[in-house]
């Protein structure tokens, strides 16, 4: 297994020169990012109040960002959310709910992210007051955490993942005529249980469920069955991707989980499985965007995480595999909208 070297604990400074406050550009939010702002300095955290930017585009500077909103309402929350960095959007956490999370770097710029999230404007409001009380309870220096309050409308069972919690056998689907495929789907979404509903239970099922499948399904695969990791890897990256810094995992757990993408995303199960088909220009193959997409995220992993040289060139394989879509409005297999699926399910995972 590749050596990794250790990361930096996630830590997000409120009390250092230029954190801002970058709230959606309309009075409502405006107000909400102005008392945010009060209710800060008056525990000692000063910061400056802007609208976000038309164009989503990322103000420079390495000073946290403290992101208001959501996918409808917020330009930046809609990068977030398209970006896979969040799902807030005006149907989850649901009117009235609101969520606060920590993101290491979302944009790419070495600015962590504190996302004060709602569905509408009272739940953003909410989410600050909450942020306020754990700035008073813990001190101006963050570390990870993700806190949820669903609202109206939205439970764990509407969001799917309340069947995780019975951890019966046939719920993981570890085994099955798709190979690993449907299991890393089954772990990614019980770790959404997490981040949907700040739940810890999710987490130590999803903690527990990535440690087996580390050790079968990527080291120890049974003999007579070929892998099939490739086009679902970043299904499993994209949710650990946002709770690799949550204190359950320990430093050595941490590189050996980045470890096993690296390993999978260097075989050939990898890149390597479309690299061949990204040098031509034709109308791609469900399979083949499933695995860009790991070129894609796997590479963005390792590129904002480590500086890895090669993460630059599995992006480069992704960005030509999928230059050919965007001048074709069919895929070559568009059965079951495995087309959809492919290209969206960051986002609906």
């Amino acid at each position: 297994m590749s050596t990794l070297p250790e990361l930096p604990e996630l830590r997000l400074d409120l009390a250092a020169s230029g954190v801002r406050i970058v709230h959606p550009a309309r009075a409502d939010y405006a107000a909400v990012a102005q008392r945010l702002a009060a209710a800060l300095a008056a525990v000692g955290v000063a910061t400056v109040v802007a609208a976000e930017p038309a164009d989503g585009a990322v103000m420079g500077g390495v000073a946290p960002l403290l992101v208001l909103g959501n996918l409808m309402e917020s330009v930046l929350g809609r990068r977030l959310y398209f970006e896979a960095y969040d799902f807030t959007d005006w149907a989850f956490p649901g009117p009235g709910g609101w969520t606060l999370r920590t993101i290491r770097d979302p944009f790419g710029t070495g600015a962590p992210v504190l996302l004060v999230g709602g569905s509408d404007c009272a739940g953003v409001a909410a989410a600050a007051e909450r942020l306020v009380e754990q700035v008073r309870r813990t001190g101006a220096v963050l570390g990870y955490f993700n806190q949820v309050q669903l609202g109206r409308w939205a439970t764990a069972e509407q969001l799917g993942v309340a069947a995780y919690l019975r951890d019966d056998d046939a719920v993981w689907q570890r085994v099955g005529q798709s190979g690993s495929w449907d299991y890393i789907d089954s772990i990614a979404k019980c770790g959404t249980g997490y981040l949907r509903t700040g739940d810890e239970r999710y987490l130590e099922l999803f903690q527990r469920e990535l440690r087996r499948f580390i050790a079968t399904d990527v080291f120890n695969p049974n003999a007579e069955a070929p892998p099939m990791l490739h086009g679902r890897m970043y299904v499993l990256l994209t949710v650990w991707d946002l709770v690799r810094d949550h204190p359950r995992f320990g430093v050595a757990e941490r590189r050996e989980v980045d470890a096993m993408f690296l390993h999978v995303a260097r075989s050939g199960e990898g890149t390597a499985h479309i690299r061949d088909v990204a040098a031509t220009h034709a109308v791609r193959y469900n399979h083949h965007t499933r695995a860009g997409l790991d070129a894609f995220f796997v590479g963005r992993y390792f590129a904002r995480r480590y500086a890895l040289p090669e993460a630059q060139e599995w992006l480069a394989v992704a960005e030509r595999l999928f230059a050919p879509q965007l001048t074709s409005a069919k895929p070559a297999c568009d059965s079951w909208g495995h087309q959809w699926a492919a290209s969206l399910f960051n986002t609906l995972v």
